[in-house]
């Protein structure tokens, strides 16, 4: 595994997101549907941290140089939220 810069913390911040996604895919959630789509929000903005802290250590640990940084960066960025949704 790569980086370390940050003790790998980006992958407990996707856990967390996934975690909390099935928390609101639940057929029994208790809240109002509002709520949910906070929650879905929540969960594609932690998505993105993760994938921005993931590139930034890479970068920052060397295992990137700045060009493979932005190129990685969009794909990662794209791939979990679509073309032109950053």
């Amino acid at each position: 595994m790569s980086g370390g810069h940050f003790d790998y913390v980006q992958y407990r911040i996707e856990e967390v997101a996934d975690q909390l996604f099935e928390e609101s895919v639940r057929l029994d959630f208790p809240y109002s549907h509002d709520t949910r789509k906070i929650f879905y929000k929540t969960v594609a903005k932690l998505k993105a941290a993760s994938v921005l802290l993931n590139r930034i250590d890479w970068l920052l640990s060397g295992d990137d140089g700045e060009e493979t940084f932005h190129e990685r960066l969009r794909e990662d960025l794209d791939s979990i939220l679509g073309e032109g949704n950053k």
